[in-house]
This record gives structure tokens, C-alpha cells and sequence, in this order.
């Protein structure tokens, strides 16, 4: 047995050094883009392939409406999607990256160079106008002038688009060698190991100088000298996406200067459990303001009640009242600096609606909607909801509140956001009451709808964004859900 054991052990230890060896070389196709590229986006074609069930594709309904408007006459596009092996391109991993001020390039490698050539000639037949392959050192190219002066080179390994080029800064891309690539930025490198189904890394001190931005705001600034991370997952029953601002120290000032990094439990004290739309906002609002210059007269009451905000608030919408009419049930809870803030809200504000005192809280008449207001301390809380400001006033916390809720996001993250998509989960009587004005349509949007939550968030503790949207369908991969439900609805309207 324990021989066994030993053979076992030896060729699990193989295969990690095999694998750890092949992590360590690079894509031929990823070497080339050079060092200053201000934007790189990797797609991992392989991965996409085989979570999308791309083969079902074939006998798809898109495939045969592409089919019947003139697939025959395009022989390059039939022999892609009929057969991609014979176009001679290796679908592992594409590249797409931008160079100052506004070149494109993507590239991708080939597993033949001469069954890729053959397919590149097919344009030739397909557009009715010659191809001139021209061939420089060991690669060839063809310069297609009308074309966004787009260039495209190949060799037997790898090839390369450039769009807004020519053929001699093509050729000199493509001639990148490793030591003068993309890889000798520790960043990018640290990007690579980790990244996504799609993935893209992004200097931004490089692309403020792209042409192709044309409005360039101020808080492009704020990352001058910065570095992003974006990555999107497609798993089993959700999409992950993650943004990772990997900011040296300067830019991360500015960035983490917006927003709040303390905890408070209080806020959410009295929020709902079971909410359909919940967010969390906890920001510097002296920092947000000094970016809306039209905010800094104080003329209006808006602006005097915004000056008075903390930076923090939360909301809930957790449902609809009963009725003929279903009033959603609604809550807002701020942060003031001082009692000012209220009374610009009331007297201000909320100045033309009827109000009554309550005891403890205040009751404001917007037909058809009751809108209840009270202050506990600098804790300002809005709501439609009479239960729930009656025990905001008398200090009577729900048993059940988020804080023991799956949601822990609301309560450690400055900026949250969580959103119920499930249509099929919102009241009855919603449904009933909508149906009446789309004639039985949203019965129908119901069982089109795939999604059913998101929940999104940023903390500046880890420099990090996330978001997860989760599907209904759990048995099979988000992105084959999601190729299965375009299917569908091409074919609806065909």
C-alpha cells in the first residue's frame, strides 16, 4: 500500500511542477504588447468557450438566422463559425490593449500560420477587392488603408491587429521582445496571476492621455498615478466582477478622502431584515460637494440641507402597503450635524404639505402618500411606514435586524447596494396592480427575467469594488444561462 501511496504522492508533485513551469511562460501573443500600454484586456477565449457550451451554438436558432441572411456570400465569417479550427486560430487567450494617443491592437495566437493565411485570404472574395500580403523579416502583413487604417500581422505562432496604424508601428509592436514588454511592469504582472474570464488592467496616468477619451473629468485626476484591476467571473449560478484601484500613495489619498471608513451599527438599527432594494452610503460630504460647484451658494433649501448632511444615510425599500393603491414601504436614515438639517427639511423643504405632530414624530400629507419624519439624536429617519417610525421614536429596535442578516456588506462597507431582481418574489398585490396597466405583460417579463439579486459594495480598507449577480438557474454556468436567453430572444423576434 504504501508503494502506492508513494507513485501517487511522486505524480502529484509532477503534475504541480508541470503546472507551476507552464504559469511561469507567457503567451507568445502576450509578449509583444509593449511596456507603455496604458489599457490591457485579457480574454480567456478557452475558459469562455467551455463555460458557454459554444458547441450547442452550431444548431442554435442565432445560427441559423445568421445562416439565412447571408452567411454563403461571407465565406471568412462561415468558416469561423462553421468550423474554427480551419481559420488557424488557437482560441486560448486574446489580448486587446491600447497605445497613446488612440492605437488599438489585438492579438490572439494561431496553431497553423498557413490555414490562417488561407482564411485571411477569403476577404479578398468576400469584400470583392485584393488582398496584398506583404511579407518584412519573418512576419507578412496586409494594410487595409480604408479600414481605420488597420493593420493586421501574423507569423507561425501569433498575429497581431493594429487599428489606427501603419505598417511600420504594427511591425514594431509585433517585434516586441519580453524585456521591453508589458511584463516588465511589476503591476501588471501582480494583475496577470490573478485574473478573471475577462480581465483588464488599465494605468491611468496612460490613458488620461488617450485621444480616444474625450471628456476627461476631475476625478480622473484623483488616480493620476494609479493602477486598475478589473475582473469578471462567470461561475455557476452568478457573475462575479471585482475592481481592485491598486493606487500609489498620493492617488490613494484622494480616492480614500471621499469616504468614511468607521463603522456604524446604529444606522441600520431599525432597517428591515427582508428588504427588496437596501443601500449604504457613508462618504466626507464637504469632499462630494467641492466637485458640484452649483451646490456651494447655499441659496436653496436643498443645498442648506445638504450642507447639514454627515455623509452618512441608508435606505430600504421593504415592500407595499395593502390597498387598492400599494404605497411602497419605504425608509431613509441620515446623519445630521445638528438639528438645522431637520427643520430645513420640514419647514423648507416639505414647507407647502400639510403636517401634524404625532408625539415623537411628525406626519407630512403628499397625496396619495403619508410620510412620516423624526429625529433621535443626529439619526434623522424618513419613512411611509408608521410601525416603523413609532419604534424609531421610542427607541424600540426590531429583534431581527440586519446586523444578523447574511447582508454584513451594509454594515462594514461605506458604499452598499443590494437589489432583489426576482420579480416572482414581490407581492401579489404589485403584480395585480401593475398587470392592470400593461395588459397581463409583466406576468410574462416574470418568466424572462434570469436574475435574481446583485449585491455590490466598496471599501476603501482594501481598495476594492465587488459586485455578484446572482442568476436563478444554479445548475448550469452564468455566461451558457446567459447565451441560452439572447438565443431565445433573437429567435422571439424572427
Amino acid at each position: 500500500m504504501s508503494h502506492y501511496i508513494k507513485v501517487i504522492v511522486s505524480f502529484l508533485i509532477l503534475m504541480l511542477s508541470l503546472s507551476a513551469c507552464s504559469r511561469s511562460q507567457y503567451p507568445k501573443n502576450l509578449t509583444m504588447i509593449p511596456a507603455n500600454a496604458s489599457m490591457v484586456t485579457c480574454i480567456d477565449a478557452k475558459q469562455l468557450i467551455e463555460k458557454s457550451s459554444l458547441e450547442s451554438f452550431k444548431s442554435s436558432q442565432t445560427a441559423n438566422i445568421i445562416a439565412q441572411t447571408g452567411l454563403n456570400e461571407q465565406r471568412m465569417l462561415k468558416t469561423l463559425i462553421g468550423d474554427p479550427t480551419k481559420s488557424g486560430i488557437d482560441f486560448k487567450t486574446i489580448y486587446v490593449f491600447l497605445l497613446n494617443p488612440n492605437q488599438i491592437g489585438i492579438t490572439f495566437p494561431l496553431h497553423s500560420a498557413s490555414s490562417f493565411e488561407n482564411t485571411v485570404l477569403l476577404l479578398e472574395k468576400d469584400e470583392q477587392h485584393p488582398v496584398t500580403i506583404q511579407t518584412i523579416s519573418s512576419c507578412k502583413y496586409i494594410f487595409f488603408l480604408e479600414q481605420d487604417s488597420t493593420v493586421l500581422v501574423w507569423d507561425h505562432h501569433k498575429a497581431l491587429v493594429m487599428m489606427h496604424s501603419n505598417p511600420q508601428i504594427a511591425c514594431s509592436v509585433f517585434a516586441t521582445t519580453q524585456d521591453k514588454s508589458i511584463l516588465t511592469n511589476k503591476d501588471f504582472v501582480q494583475f496577470y496571476k490573478k485574473r478573471g474570464d475577462v480581465a483588464c488592467w488599465v494605468a491611468v496616468d496612460g490613458l488620461t492621455q488617450c485621444k480616444l477619451l474625450k471628456d476627461q473629468s476631475s476625478s480622473t485626476t484623483a488616480l493620476a498615478t494609479g493602477y486598475v484591476h478589473a475582473n469578471l467571473f462567470f461561475n455557476r449560478g452568478n457573475i462575479e466582477g471585482k475592481i481592485d484601484f491598486s493606487v500609489q500613495s498620493a492617488s490613494k489619498k484622494g480616492l480614500q478622502s471621499m469616504v468614511k471608513q468607521t463603522e456604524d451599527p446604529s444606522l441600520i438599527t431599525y432597517m428591515p431584515a427582508t428588504s427588496y432594494i437596501m443601500a449604504r452610503v457613508s462618504v466626507h460630504p464637504e469632499v462630494i460637494t467641492s466637485y458640484l460647484p452649483s451646490l456651494n451658494g447655499l441659496t436653496s433649501p436643498y443645498d442648506k440641507l445638504l450642507h447639514s448632511w454627515d455623509g452618512n444615510a441608508a435606505f430600504s425599500f421593504f415592500g407595499f402597503a395593502n390597498g387598492g393603491f400599494p404605497v411602497p414601504q419605504m425608509e431613509l436614515e441620515a446623519t445630521l450635524q445638528d438639528r438645522k438639517g431637520y427643520d430645513i427639511l420640514l419647514n423648507g423643504l416639505l414647507k407647502q404639505f400639510p403636517k401634524r405632530n404625532m408625539g415623537g414624530y411628525t406626519l407630512v400629507t403628499i397625496q396619495p402618500f403619508m410620510l412620516y419624519a423624526a429625529l433621535q439624536g443626529q439619526t434623522m429617519m424618513l419613512t411611509t411606514n408608521e410601525n416603523l417610525i413609532r419604534n424609531f421614536a421610542a427607541h424600540n429596535a426590531p429583534e431581527h435586524h440586519l446586523e444578523s442578516t447574511v447582508w454584513k456588506g451594509i454594515l462594514h462597507d461605506p458604499l452598499f447596494l443590494y437589489a432583489n431582481l426576482d420579480l416572482e418574489n414581490y407581492p401579489e398585490g404589485l403584480s395585480e396592480f401593475l398587470n392592470s396597466f400593461s395588459d397581463g405583460m409583466l406576468d410574462a417579463v416574470k418568466q424572462d427575467l434570469i436574475f435574481k439579486d446583485l449585491e455590490a459594495s466598496y471599501n476603501p480598507l482594501t481598495n476594492e469594488a465587488f459586485f455578484n449577480l446572482r442568476l436563478k438557474d444554479t445548475t448550469q454556468n452564468s455566461l451558457h444561462v446567459l447565451l441560452q436567453k439572447v438565443d431565445e430572444a433573437v429567435a422571439a423576434t424572427n
